[in-house]
């Protein structure tokens, strides 16, 4: 079975359907997250600015103040331990809503242990969207 290249690439890049995962990528030495529409969208901020990069504060000012400790820790953990980060957290959106996401990030590290990024994803988490506004 054969499937045109018309077909398969027929989707208008930079434009995410609602639920689609978000990519970003943190350059540590700059200190910018560079991201795609989605994450944009899910995390309130201008896609225009986000696909420059924006400073990691304005995506952590977007995270619920009660789920900020337990992110950064997640974060820290992630970078320190080199392990892959999976984390559940509140962001405030466009509307001035928390909605439930799930996050999946990694550090990357040069061969003499210098941190250069971190990057990952970002989906909708369905199962906690009910309680996400409190």
């Amino acid at each position: 079975m054969s499937i045109g290249v018309g077909r398969v690439f027929s989707t208008e890049v930079g434009v995410e359907s609602p639920g689609e995962p978000g990519i970003y990528t943190w350059d540590i030495r700059s200190n910018l997250v560079f991201a795609d529409g989605a994450v944009a969208r899910l995390f309130g901020v201008d896609p225009g600015d986000a696909k420059h990069g924006l400073p990691l504060d304005s995506y952590l000012d977007k995270v619920h103040p009660e789920d900020r400790p337990a992110l950064a820790k997640a974060i820290t953990d992630t970078i320190v331990a080199d392990i892959p980060q999976q984390q559940v957290y509140r962001v405030r959106s466009f509307e001035h809503t928390y909605q439930a996401v799930a996050a999946f990030g990694r550090a990357f590290h040069t061969r003499d242990g210098t941190l250069v990024a971190y990057s990952g994803m970002v989906i909708i988490a369905e199962n906690e969207q009910q309680d996400a506004n409190h």
